[in-house]
């Protein structure tokens, strides 16, 4: 029982903090090529949970795709996360290091 509740009111301030954000990036028109990166290691027993709920907070984010970064998750929550990212085709299962490598060549490109 503690379980549910704890997965609902992390469920109901996720979508707070999407919706706050949603309504900063959008009065701009800004919202478009956002990622959110997700980073997945070890078992974690939520990832669906966590993922269904990116998917429905990024839903008012024009062009938004969710990273799923693998920092060395299990076999059963990889498993997990690729059939996600078959049904979703906003869903991207990449390497953990990939990460760092896009965030290290944007910033670089920004200061040219």
């Amino acid at each position: 029982m503690r379980y549910l509740v704890f997965i609902l009111v992390f469920m109901v301030l996720l979508w707070a903090v999407w919706s706050v954000a949603g309504l900063f990036l959008r009065s701009d028109g800004k919202g478009e090529g956002v990622f959110i990166v997700l980073p997945v290691a070890g078992h974690t027993e939520d990832i669906e949970i966590r993922v269904r709920s990116l998917i429905c907070g990024s839903r008012s984010l024009r062009g938004a795709a969710i990273l799923l970064a693998d920092f060395g998750a299990d076999g059963e929550t990889a498993e997990i996360c690729r059939r996600l990212c078959e049904e979703f085709e906003k869903v991207e299962w990449i390497d953990g290091n990939d990460v760092f490598a896009m965030i290290n060549n944007s910033l670089f490109l920004e200061d040219k």
